[in-house]
């Protein structure tokens, strides 16, 4: 696999280098050629891309001589939000990497799918809903397009509804969802989970096969909660609006594989590569998006890689044992190191068993724990919490408690937050 990927790479680094303005300046400007680059370890030769670069230079790194089939955008909650141009070949490439995650998770094309995202706050009380159950021109539409036509599939399955939330619609999303039974169930653990308390609130109930997880770190005890609420298995899968589809948890649940033969991905420690088990920034290498060439781009993740073996599933691609979320939220220590957030949200939920809760460093030893109106916090807890910063922030802090109303629910569920610049 790994030569088949540095064959991709060269072929890649050509065309980047005879077809985008921007690469074709990074190369002549670093005094390279494309043929300096033979291996995917070579790649460390070529700088880092960041968000900022692409707003910066956006124009020269869409590809000239081609039209894009689709324009994503990220959804802009840390940053500015950033359009990214898809070829039509590579819409359909992560389609097929959609369907090859289905199908070792064991789902089918006629599984009853839905996507649940956040609407945003001010958006009307609709559901969002789409391509109803029972309604065939939508679906026949769907095959369509399959066979005829590129465009992009957000699960690959027949039966799709998409169901967004936002703080006023719970309940009419809860009940489409009661009508609809959807076997496979698919948004992120923090919107899950509060519409799994809802409906038992209001004493029924939902029994999923699955659930497809994404957007946020997904900890041990919110895992187990999610598990315990829907009675189904879940299973945690990564992507990017830059990417598509990056990988997923398989059901040996031995961490999360990447497509890593589709994609080149590095971790870096300290701006070397991390060693197994070590705490990494990921870069990745797009290898097939011909409209807008991403060559290691700096995602903003931290990842705990695991060491390159066979798992128990058959798989050899590459895995990650944790995605530990942005560095870029994670808490500053008083000697200005920037500690993860992921060890961070592990502690608190599956630690002290914490919920509905925000974590805010406003200075270096300033800290607000806000907690969701009527949730108990105990004395215990808060002394674990404290002893658990200095520990990580070298000095006593100051935590004080608020009280959070929970309906304001946020696009992007950050539980733990610095604004303390490192």
């Amino acid at each position: 696999m790994d030569k088949l990927l540095a064959g991709k790479l060269r072929a890649h680094i050509e065309f980047c280098y005879s077809t985008i303005p921007y690469y074709h300046e990074v190369f002549n400007n670093l005094g390279l050629k494309p043929s300096d680059i033979q291996d995917t370890d070579d790649t460390r030769k070529l700088p880092p891309l960041t968000k900022q670069d692409i707003l910066a230079n956006y124009q020269k790194i869409l590809n000239p001589n081609l039209k894009p089939t689709m324009i994503r955008s990220t959804t802009g909650t840390t940053s500015k939000s950033l359009s990214i141009a898809y070829s039509a070949r590579y819409l359909d490439i992560c389609n097929a990497l959609r369907y090859r995650r289905n199908k070792i998770l064991g789902t089918s094309i006629f599984d009853k799918t839905v996507w649940m995202p956040f609407l945003g706050p001010n958006t009307p009380s609709g559901t969002g809903s789409s391509e109803s159950d029972g309604e065939f021109a939508p679906t026949l539409r769907r095959v369509w397009k399959l066979l005829f036509g590129s465009f992009f599939l957000k699960d690959f399955t027949l039966k799709f509804r998409t169901m967004g939330l936002n703080s006023q619609n719970i309940d009419k999303v809860s009940r489409e969802l009661i009508s609809f039974k959807p076997d496979i169930l698919h948004s992120r653990p923090s919107y899950l989970r509060r519409m799994a308390i809802y409906l038992q609130q209001q004493g029924t109930a939902l029994r999923p096969k699955k659930l497809l997880v994404e957007g946020e770190r997904l900890s041990n005890g919110m895992k187990s909660d999610l598990e315990d609420f829907y009675q189904a298995e879940v299973f945690d899968v990564i992507g990017a609006r830059e990417f598509g589809g990056l990988g997923y948890e398989c059901p040996a649940h031995s961490g999360l594989h990447l497509n890593s033969d589709y994609f080149l991905f590095e971790f870096l420690h300290n701006g070397e590569p991390a060693s197994e088990g070590e705490l990494a920034e990921m870069l990745i290498t797009g290898l097939h998006n011909e409209a807008m060439p991403l060559i290691r781009y700096k995602i903003g993740d931290v990842v705990v890689p695991t060491k390159r073996e066979r798992c128990e599933c058959g798989s050899n691609l590459v895995r990650l044992k944790s995605i530990d979320g942005r560095m870029s939220d994670g808490l500053v220590s008083t000697n200005g190191e920037r500690i993860a957030a992921g060890p961070v949200i592990e502690f608190l939920e599956s630690v002290l068993n914490m919920r509905d809760y925000q974590l805010m460093q406003h200075a270096p030893f300033i800290f607000e724990l806000k907690v969701a109106a009527g949730r108990s916090i105990q004395e215990g807890m808060v002394e674990a919490l404290i002893l658990y910063l200095k520990e990580k922030i070298a000095m006593d802090p100051d935590l004080r408690i608020e009280r959070w109303d929970e309906t304001q629910m946020p696009v992007k569920y950050r539980p733990v937050l610095s604004t303390v610049r490192s």
